[in-house]
């Protein structure tokens, strides 16, 4: 029955899914298109006996490593058994988008039931942790930040083995979940988890009897199972993630990269989802002032913050086990605000024309080893979110107790909570993506089974942190290879574009695409160089086909392609305005300076 609740509230809140189920992706067509590719990808190198870590498909001839990409390896591997069977690849990506609402809220419901032992305080926690609007804000495109459910269980089992009656087996089964959620879950959450196990230890002990309890050998052993669990899952993992590493895939990210930039700014806890219905219009605009996108949004709901707050201020005087929640919501709270307090947008705050920033915790644990790998520290809001339902869960249970015989009141101040909370967090009519390629220009090459590469104009090489070339269009042109099996010069992957870019920089055609792409002028004898140049570029890459995306024909890139690569007219046209050109290289000579 939970399970059941928690699906129809998933298809209520994801509307209009359910009628574009087979047809459509949650989400705005961002990053949701790689990871669908990862399913695709996957299945692929198994069933060829090939690595499924690394890949030539993108960046060819170079490759890259997918080791330091996000890559939800359980949820992959899942998807990938399914495609297997021949299950299509749309109603696969469609079940695991939602079975990650249906499954945080699940999970966050057992954590709350076995904390306050009351079923209708965790049936209403769980629905604050799966809906929230961090949550559904990245459903628009970071599915690995939507397995969210390797969380509360995690804190079930850590709690049961804090326990003075826990055993080495829930310790287990805690380095178990752990190892899940760092292989299936964004890297962040498994940093999140270390964050959990320290702001907890630190809080139990503060005074000298918690202190004896779990310097006991008993307690020791258990968080030596746990942890020597997690570690031993891990290594092989991470050993090959190192020989990765070392072959020059992984880029070292220097200084602060958006440590200071996706933060959650103050205002936001009390600002709503853009995607809300009613209040987008309202809110759009603070959010662009933000300039963090869906990472700028914590909106924790007004009722929620009431619920939470009649938890921490009134209810932890009488209740002791609450203050460990509070403590913990708290400390979350403000790692999440980053480095320094962001306020309206603003982060440089001018008193009698002094400007000064107000530095914060987390500017500290930057500079710690692993944990100062967090480069977005408003994803934080999924721990306090989680402190904030169990605290809601308290609040709901003390409420029930207080109400007593009284069934029918409680009854209804529940049902108008839970409507309420689902109204804060509304996001309908979720945003969808296309999901069947209907190209004629993709199915063509699709019939081609000879192998050769694609070179696409705009032409983008990029990861997470940098990029070269026109970015817009690289999450669908990867998406397309599920339909043409072709490998391509370009692509995008999270981690890791240094090696691969330089390889395929060296290249002047490449390299002089890109500059033009970028608003860069190409001189004269630029132009001559890259057609001297031109059949190593054919023969290294194999490259065969040009493709051209509708809506630059009329561009300087696609002139200087053109003129390079001599092409003699599409070899197919489809009433989109994809167009196909086979690369040759002819003699003539141009005197021309090329501008965007």
């Amino acid at each position: 029955m939970v399970l059941s609740y928690y699906a129809l509230l998933t298809l209520i809140m994801t509307y209009p899914l359910i009628r574009n189920f087979t047809t459509h992706f949650l989400g705005d067509g961002g990053d949701t298109y790689t990871y669908i590719w990862h399913f695709w990808y996957f299945k692929q190198q198994v069933l060829q006996w090939q690595n499924p870590f690394f890949t030539d498909y993108i960046y060819f001839p170079i490759g890259a490593s997918l080791f330091f990409t996000s890559y939800p390896l359980v949820n992959t591997m899942f998807a990938a058994l399914l495609l297997m069977a021949t299950l299509d690849i749309v109603v696969i990506g469609n079940v695991l988008f939602l079975l990650a609402f249906i499954l945080s809220g699940y999970c966050a419901f057992l954590l709350v039931d076995y904390l306050t032992q009351n079923k209708w305080a965790a049936l209403l926690a769980g629905t604050v942790y799966a809906f929230c609007p961090y949550h559904m804000a990245h459903l628009l495109g970071h599915f690995d930040l939507i397995l969210v459910h390797w969380l509360p269980l995690f804190v079930l089992f850590f709690l049961k083995m804090n326990r003075p009656e826990g055993t080495v087996r829930q310790a287990v089964i805690a380095g178990s979940i752990a190892f899940l959620t760092a292989i299936d879950s964004a890297y962040y959450y498994a940093v999140f988890l270390i964050f959990f196990v320290g702001l907890f230890y630190l809080y139990q002990l503060r005074n000298r009897h918690s202190r004896r309890e779990y310097a006991d050998w008993r307690h020791v052993k258990k968080v030596l199972a746990m942890a020597s669990t997690s570690l031993l899952l891990i290594a092989p993992i991470v050993a090959m993630a190192y020989q990765h590493a070392r072959a020059g895939y992984y880029d070292k990210v220097e200084g602060w990269l958006g440590a200071n930039d996706f933060v959650s700014d103050v205002s936001a806890f009390f600002l709503p989802s853009h995607l809300h219905p009613y209040w987008q219009p309202l809110v759009a605009w603070r959010y662009e002032r933000f300039g963090s996108g869906v990472e700028g949004i914590v909106f924790i709901g007004w009722l929620v913050t009431l619920l939470t707050l009649i938890a921490c201020v009134y209810l932890a005087r009488r209740q002791p086990a609450l203050r460990l929640w509070r403590f913990l919501f708290v400390a979350f709270v403000i790692l999440s605000l980053g480095p320094t307090l962001h306020f309206n947008g603003k982060y440089v705050f001018v008193f009698d024309d002094l400007a000064i920033s107000i530095p914060l915790p987390f500017f500290l644990v930057h500079f710690i080893p692993v944990l100062g790998h967090v480069r977005c520290p408003s994803r934080f809001a999924i721990m306090f979110m989680l402190c904030a339902a169990v605290l809601v869960g308290y609040t709901c249970s003390w409420l029930q107790q207080k109400l007593g015989k009284r069934v029918r009141t409680f009854g209804l101040i529940y049902a108008l909570t839970t409507m309420t909370i689902l109204i804060e967090y509304l996001s309908i009519p979720y945003p969808l993506c296309a999901a069947r390629i209907t190209t004629k220009a993709f199915q063509v090459l699709a019939q081609d089974k000879t192998p050769g590469t694609i070179l696409e104009i705009p032409l983008v090489l990029c990861d997470g942190t940098a990029s070269r070339g026109y970015r817009d269009a690289e999450s669908f042109s990867t998406y397309t290879q599920i339909t043409h099996n072709k490998k391509r010069i370009g692509g995008y992957i999270s981690r890791g574009l240094n090696k691969p870019l330089n390889y395929i920089e060296q290249f002047p055609v490449i390299r002089n695409i890109l500059d033009l792409e970028e608003g860069k002028a190409v001189p004269l004898e630029e132009l001559d160089n890259d057609r001297q140049s031109l059949p190593e570029l054919i023969r290294k890459t194999a490259l065969k086909y040009i493709v051209v995306y509708p809506g630059h024909h009329n561009t300087a890139y696609f002139d200087y392609v053109a003129k390079v690569f001599n092409l003699r007219g599409p070899i197919f046209q489809d009433e989109e305005g994809y167009f196909i050109r086979l690369c040759s290289a002819g003699p003539r000579r141009y005197r021309k300076h090329y501008r965007p």
